[in-house]
């Protein structure tokens, strides 16, 4: 059965190869059997060190930036939607009247959107980090 509330291990370990530090993931994934194929997720600790970090939604939405200012000084808010053109969330920064423009280092437009507001997170983690923004930081 698909985990739907925390990120798998394939998202995880696209957020760890952002910086990501595996030590504020807020629940874990965890093989119950050694000869088991299948993963239970666990929301408590302690966590063992063969288990996978795993991270709630909101986890992934309090490392990312509150808000984003341009060399203007306009501020732009981050915000998490369901775009109902493509049936998809989408994470995006937007001041009220325009949005922030989510461009590769090419000058690409980058889709933050996805089917899973969980895989959308993780895609604007990807994208903050490959274009030099900070992450929030975590207190544990």
């Amino acid at each position: 059965m698909e985990n739907k509330i925390a990120t798998n291990p394939s998202q995880s370990q696209r957020l760890k190869a952002c910086g990501v530090d595996p030590k504020t993931a807020d629940m874990c994934l965890r093989k119950d059997w050694p000869d088991s194929e299948e993963l239970s997720l666990r929301t408590f600790p302690p966590f063992c060190k063969n288990d996978i970090p795993a991270y709630s939604l909101s986890r992934l939405l309090s490392l990312l930036p509150t808000s984003i200012t341009s060399i203007l000084g306009n501020e732009y808010f981050l915000e998490l939607s369901k775009v109902r053109m493509h049936n998809a969330w989408e994470v995006q920064w937007h001041n009220g009247r325009c949005r922030w423009p989510t461009h590769d280092k090419s000058g690409k437009f980058c889709k933050l959107w996805d089917k899973s507001p969980i895989e959308a997170c993780v895609k604007a983690i990807e994208w903050l980090t490959e274009n030099g923004y900070k992450l929030n930081e975590i207190e544990e």
